[in-house]
């Protein structure tokens, strides 16, 4: 059975909410889009679910870019945004290997050419396979600091448009 593929959804906010408030509902949505497509990575060598990874992943920073300023405390966020970058690199290294082998490119390479690639796309998998603790654990993480977020109490109420 083909895994499922979980494309990104949307984040409703209101105009009220605090800076936490987003940032937690946004971080939720990118946690939960990139660990619904691991098991696509990690078991069926999928392209898209390891496309749609890299989308919550890098969601998942850029939520952490824009709103960690309306934070009490933004420092709590620098290191996880760090240790979620390096943890993606190696799953760029199988979707650019990905990307090369479906592409038009392809068409113009040797059988050894192709050989090749493919051996380094298995490799650059087996990388994520040896990763997927740490990625997982990430997410883990990442949920423990949204509840130290959203516990924190406010001395202001920041609007996340702010």
């Amino acid at each position: 059975m083909p895994p499922v593929i979980r494309r990104a959804e949307s984040v409703t906010l209101t105009p009220d909410a605090t800076a936490s408030e987003a940032f937690v509902a946004v971080a939720q949505e990118c946690i939960e889009h990139w660990r619904l497509n691991l098991d696509g990575v990690l078991h069926e060598r999928e392209m898209s679910s390891l496309h749609q990874l890299r989308v919550g992943i890098r969601r998942f920073r850029s939520a952490i870019s824009l709103l960690r300023r309306g934070l009490d405390d933004p420092s709590r966020l620098r290191w996880i945004g760090t240790e979620i970058r390096d943890l993606a690199l190696p799953f760029g290294e199988a979707r650019d290997l990905d990307v090369l082998l479906a592409g038009e490119y392809a068409a113009d390479l040797t059988r050894e050419q192709v050989t090749r690639l493919r051996e380094q796309r298995d490799a650059a998998y087996g990388t994520t396979i040896t990763i997927q603790p740490k990625v997982v654990d990430a997410g883990h993480h990442s949920r423990r600091l949204l509840r130290l977020t959203v516990s924190t109490p406010r001395r202001t109420r920041t609007p996340w448009r702010a």
